[in-house]
């Protein structure tokens, strides 16, 4: 769910930045950025949202990164070891969703007391450019085929390999192939819960000045999930069910070259990452 208070959080600016380090101290800039796409904020409410960024990212600093190290060192074993389970890929998924989930448990107070300075209108402005965006996403995916998508998705999955992996084989496009084919759709399922969601954040955002809003706003953001469909909820899991298998598949296809890229990379990543949270 692209919600903007999450994408605030998004402080490892990887893509956009030749280093980790760089993007990291970077972070106060960007996440103030990305939220002046959503709503224009006045002098003391920019101040106040600068506060709680540095304060929001010193804690993370200290308290996240090194674990974020440690499991990318324990990724690194896993990588490099001669077979790994599904069992052993999904437990990196699932610590990755409670680094997730304690970012958001740190950051939901300081929503709780930035949110209530908003006025009427910077509300609407806000759930205005939410929906927006929306929309942006559902209309360029709706003049797509099923065949453009397909194709579409078979090319980012090839870019991304080749950049960690150097090349990607017959053999890996070929699982490439057959994981899209498994893959459930889930894009109007999730349209109907993205709508579930951004219309209970409506109505959180009504009640910004009563007692329940801290506990309403609290349940939205770490409990997200309460608001999907059974049948999403099943489509998903059985999506993830077909990525651990392409994801296992795909580790005893490497041969020993793209294995050593890949380590290389997740390494210097490690690295980064340990010195962040060192200095």
């Amino acid at each position: 769910m692209k919600k903007p208070w999450l994408l605030l959080l998004t402080v490892l600016i990887i893509g956009g930045c030749s280093s980790v380090k760089m993007g990291y101290y970077f972070a106060d800039w960007a996440i103030g950025w990305k939220l002046s796409d959503y709503v224009k904020l006045n002098k003391e409410q920019k101040a106040e949202l600068n506060q709680e960024i540095e304060t929001f990212l010193a804690w993370h600093k200290q308290t996240e990164m090194a674990q974020y190290a440690d499991q990318l060192a324990r990724l690194s074993s896993d990588i490099a070891a001669d077979t790994v389970t599904q069992e052993q890929i999904q437990a990196h998924f699932d610590e990755l969703g409670g680094h997730w989930k304690a970012s958001l448990a740190h950051i939901t107070p300081a929503l709780v007391r930035l949110m209530p300075s908003l006025s009427d209108k910077q509300v609407s402005e806000l759930l205005e450019n939410i929906r927006e965006e929306s929309a942006e996403r559902a209309e360029e995916r709706a003049e797509q085929t099923d065949e453009e998508r397909l194709e579409a998705n078979q090319k980012r999955w090839k870019k991304n390999l080749k950049k960690y992996l150097g090349s990607v084989s017959a053999e890996q496009q070929a699982l490439i192939d057959e994981y899209l084919s498994k893959r459930l759709r889930t894009f109007d399922l999730w349209n109907r819960y993205q709508e579930a969601w951004y219309q209970e954040f409506e109505h959180v955002l009504a009640q910004r000045n009563q007692p329940e809003f801290a506990d309403e706003l609290k349940q939205l953001l770490e409990n997200p999930e309460s608001l999907r469909s059974p049948e999403l909820q099943q489509n998903l899991t059985q999506n993830r069910q077909h990525l651990l298998a392409f994801m296992q598949q795909l580790h005893q296809s490497l041969s020993a070259k793209q294995k050593a890229k890949l380590l290389k990379r997740v390494d210097k990543l490690q690295r980064d990452v340990a010195d962040l949270a060192s200095g």
